[in-house]
């Protein structure tokens, strides 16, 4: 499976060099999309593209019918895209990623797309790894910006996808540092339909604090 290659989550951390990682992949996985959790209402869609160098997360409702696909939605917010050469504004916080990883499995979208590879079954710590490079840590959170990264780094070494000194360098490129002490700002439409969806997690909503 892609997601225990340890070229795929060294890809995922944009980490050096890049093109020559993306080349090791091409012949097991070349994009991928990916819901989470699986649930009617709100939910996250992360798009990644390998060889364009790339990863998306949406935030989206189902259909007003009630069915659930993740490619047909009721309604789309894109919350950012993800390039090596690029910054971008994370837009989660740690509450998002853990609620949505305590109620993972992930489902897998599927395509008629040879270059499109199968996620069954992905557990919990594969959310944690894919989200967290969308957390926010403001400037006063440093103490919780290095316990996410430990978080992290043990579970790269308890899957023995890297050794621990690679593990923190990749924890640390997936959890940047902190870029400014606010927490996102989004427009209207979009932060109410972020807060819809944390209080569907039942989680708080820290952005409205």
């Amino acid at each position: 499976m892609t997601m225990d290659r340890t070229d795929f989550w060294r890809w995922y951390a944009f980490d050096d060099p890049h093109p020559r990682l993306a080349e090791k992949l091409a012949g097991y996985c070349d994009s991928g999309s990916l819901v989470m959790p699986q649930q009617t209402g709100w939910y996250l869609w992360l798009r990644f593209d390998v060889r364009a160098g790339w990863s998306e997360l949406s935030l989206c409702r189902s259909r007003p019918d009630g069915t659930f696909d993740g490619l047909e939605v009721g309604e789309r917010h894109r919350l950012g895209r993800r390039r090596p050469t690029r910054r971008y504004q994370p837009c989660l916080t740690w509450s998002d990623l853990r609620a949505v990883a305590e109620r993972s499995t992930v489902f897998e979208v599927p395509r008629d797309d040879r270059s499109f590879k199968l996620f069954t079954g992905l557990e919990g710590w594969q959310a944690v790894l894919l989200l967290a490079p969308w957390v926010h840590h403001g400037a006063g959170e440093s103490a919780a910006l290095a316990t996410h990264r430990r978080m992290v780094a043990e579970i790269l070494t308890g899957r023995r996808l890297l050794a621990t000194a690679d593990a923190e360098r990749i924890a640390s490129l997936m959890l940047p540092a902190p870029t400014g002490n606010a927490h996102p700002r989004r427009g209207a439409r979009t932060a109410a339909s972020m807060a819809a969806f944390r209080r569907q997690l039942e989680i708080e909503d820290l952005a409205a604090q």
